[in-house]
């Protein structure tokens, strides 16, 4: 968690990739109806000292829009 209590990164297996160790960046944070969301996330496989392999993207998603109901 950052100085604004924000995830700017996540580690974990994702056990539907074939438990490719992964580090998930979040980024660009923005106000939906009250909470903050991520609208950039960005994943890549983790080297053995767990630093990213930055050559290698395995997910990107950019968020436009949220509606919460």
């Amino acid at each position: 968690m950052d100085d604004n209590h924000l995830i700017p990164r996540l580690d974990y297996i994702a056990d539907v990739s074939g438990g490719i160790p992964a580090a998930h960046y979040l980024s660009n944070y923005k106000d939906f109806g009250g909470s903050k969301f991520a609208t950039n996330r960005r994943a890549y496989p983790r080297n053995p000292n767990n630093s990213p392999d930055l050559d290698r993207l395995l997910v990107a998603i950019d968020i436009a829009a949220i509606q919460l109901s």
